[in-house]
């Protein structure tokens, strides 16, 4: 035991102190902290430009209700959107854009250009035109504003008087809540999916980081003859379980920093928006089983990297027979949508209960909707005995190629590396 844990301060600590970990360390917390109030940042600056716009309104109703929709101010208390209508211009739009108009929105005097059809209410599409309509919430309420306008002039056609129209139209607001079987927190389907796909991605890229990272301790031994030394003192066994804990230990070292920075971010959103904080509260459980499927996934994939390894002897060999371990990898990133989507339906069930995809799958599950306890146990289970089967079949592979240089074995003769060992 003091053997393994000799190996598992050597990898740790060598680790540890690279540039690499500790770049990684501190630019995914800025990244993640970035994803989540870069948006809010940006979302409470916009707004602050003038947006102006010619209208042409063929039906002679619509462009005042449609104005009314836009009432917002820039920060000096100016309005917002500036308006401009055609009283009678000639033609259609085309005719429009070449009278003029087409250089006065190329030199910025006009940012769109607005023209509804005389048809419009029976179906003729309104166009818009502008120099590149990026913001699409902005050409989104361009389209929902005259939606509303053409619905208030149809019920004012058929005898509802124009001030009850606003009450009639008027939308009504959805907050959604999530059940559980703690009780009831604020925060609907969009919450759960950013929250799924963020654990999805996590798990994926530490998991395969690290696994990786295991691989090319051995290869770089392999390849510096260290380990035929470090065989005089520690057993294979030993050696491939050192190097496994100790980069596992680099893992959870990372977590455990990237988790107080989350705890200092989730502070801040409780000082500065109580309801995101709110929806985006995780349960301690939820936590606890994201750290135990990274741990269980990190040795059943990190032994298989080190038998990969051990089998190879340059890093562009391992390039090229780790793509079957890494694919087990990619797989359930592909099959996320599916379970985001139906995270009970059978066939999320299935796949979340295969060892190789339940580290992702299980804990998008269980943030999304708790599966039953059995399932859960079911997922550990099979995935614990998937790592004892592969520990002991990559243990058998590091024992005899951990001393092999130069040639790749074949699959038979693994698979008699594995029998005979």
């Amino acid at each position: 035991m003091s053997r393994i844990l000799t190996i598992l301060r050597r990898e740790y600590r060598e680790r540890v102190r690279r540039r690499s970990f500790l770049l990684g360390t501190v630019l995914v917390p800025v990244f993640i902290l970035g994803v989540t109030f870069l948006p809010v940042w940006i979302a409470n600056r916009t707004g602050t430009e003038p947006v102006n716009l010619y209208v042409v309104d063929r039906t002679g109703s619509l462009a005042e209700e449609f104005e009314a929709s836009f009432d917002d101010s820039l920060p000096g208390g100016a309005p917002r959107f500036r308006f401009d209508r055609a009283t009678d211009p000639p033609g259609g739009p085309e005719e429009i854009l070449d009278d003029g108009l087409r250089q006065s929105l190329l030199d910025e005097e006009y940012d769109v250009f607005l023209y509804i059809p005389e048809n419009a209410f029976s179906g003729e599409a309104a166009q818009l035109y502008s120099r590149g309509l990026g913001d699409l919430e902005l050409a989104g309420r361009f389209r929902s504003a005259l939606g509303r306008a053409a619905m208030v002039e149809r019920l004012v056609a058929r005898g509802i008087p124009a001030g009850e129209t606003d009450e009639i139209s008027r939308p009504i607001p959805i907050s959604a809540f999530k059940l559980t079987e703690e009780g009831v927190r604020e925060g609907g389907a969009e919450i759960d999916w950013l929250i799924g796909v963020l654990f999805g991605l996590i798990l994926y890229m530490t998991i395969l980081l690290y696994g990786v990272s295991v691989q090319r301790s051995v290869i770089e031994e392999k390849s510096s003859r260290i380990v035929e030394i470090l065989l005089v003192t520690v057993r294979p066994f030993q050696l491939m379980l050192g190097k496994i804990i100790g980069v596992g230990a680099v893992g959870l070292t990372q977590y455990a920093i990237w988790f107080l920075v989350a705890s200092a971010g989730s502070v801040y959103l409780r000082q500065t928006n109580p309801a995101i904080a709110s929806a985006t509260a995780l349960p301690a459980e939820t936590l606890a089983y994201f750290v135990v499927y990274f741990i269980l996934g990190y040795f059943l994939f990190a032994a298989i990297y080190a038998a990969v390894g051990a089998m190879v002897s340059s890093e562009q060999e391992a390039q090229q027979t780790q793509w079957p371990v890494t694919i087990l990898l990619i797989i359930p990133m592909i099959l996320m949508q599916l379970v985001l989507r139906s995270p009970s339906s059978t066939e999320s069930v299935v796949l979340s209960l295969v060892p190789f995809f339940a580290p992702i799958l299980m804990v998008i599950r269980i943030n999304i909707v708790s599966p039953p306890l059995w399932q859960i146990l079911a997922s550990l289970g099979l995935l614990v005995l998937s790592i004892l089967f592969f520990t002991a079949v990559a243990a058998r592979i590091f024992r005899v190629g951990i001393l092999m240089v130069g040639k790749r074995p074949t699959l038979p003769e693994l698979l008699r590396w594995i029998r005979e060992s």
